[in-house]
């Protein structure tokens, strides 16, 4: 039996509420400690929200992290110009899609979505590159691993006609030989542990504009 429309709704309803306390504590304390224009803007859900070193792990880079949990690729454009444009970033690294398609999207929208979020940089950031990191595959949501296989392809092939943009893929970092998820490298059966980001952190870097 799916889900009603009113339970969906009030779930949403429920999830961006969360994440307008989110957004307006990123800029309260931009107010407190503004950070400074021109560097790496990193946007999209809870595997950049739970990244606590993340500024450590790239120093002396200067990286601002903007995660927030449970978040949708369309939430990361909704936002955008309250978390991500101020900064004037000289890239901005995107996390995002693995909640539309545990959500059911389809990995088309979820490109759209991104491309959205691509050109709405670009209109008022020409020179910045945008960045997408690969959906990983996680024990929980192996079952949609083809969506997140098709939604990892459209963007790496995006990636490739389009300047301005860059895909990083981390994709097969926390898999075995099989191709399929460690578990020791997830918290949760979703999230990330700190040794999973440790194999990010080289690959990440690489792709970062110094």
């Amino acid at each position: 039996m799916g889900i009603d429309t009113e339970t969906q709704q009030s779930a949403l309803q429920a999830a961006e509420t969360n994440w307008e306390a989110e957004i307006r504590a990123f800029e309260l304390a931009d107010q407190q400690n503004p950070p400074p224009k021109g560097g790496i803007v990193f946007v999209g859900s809870s595997t950049l929200a739970n990244w606590a070193e993340i500024a450590e792990d790239f120093a002396p880079l200067p990286v601002l992290n903007r995660g927030f949990g449970g978040s949708h690729i369309m939430d990361a454009v909704r936002y955008a110009e309250r978390i991500v444009l101020p900064y004037e970033p000289r890239q901005v690294v995107v996390y995002s899609g693995e909640n539309d398609i545990g959500n059911g999207r389809m990995p088309r929208d979820i490109f759209h979505d991104y491309h959205r979020l691509v050109d709405l940089i670009h209109a008022s950031h020409p020179k910045t590159l945008v960045s997408y990191i690969s959906i990983k595959h996680s024990p929980e949501r192996w079952p949609l691993r083809d969506a997140i296989r098709v939604t990892n392809h459209l963007v790496a092939a995006y990636t490739k006609d389009h300047p301005g943009t860059s895909y990083i893929d981390t994709s097969s970092l926390t898999l075995d030989e099989t191709g399929k998820p460690i578990a020791e490298f997830y918290t949760d059966g979703v999230h990330l542990s700190r040794s999973a980001y440790e194999l990010w952190i080289p690959i990440v870097r690489a792709a970062l504009v110094e």
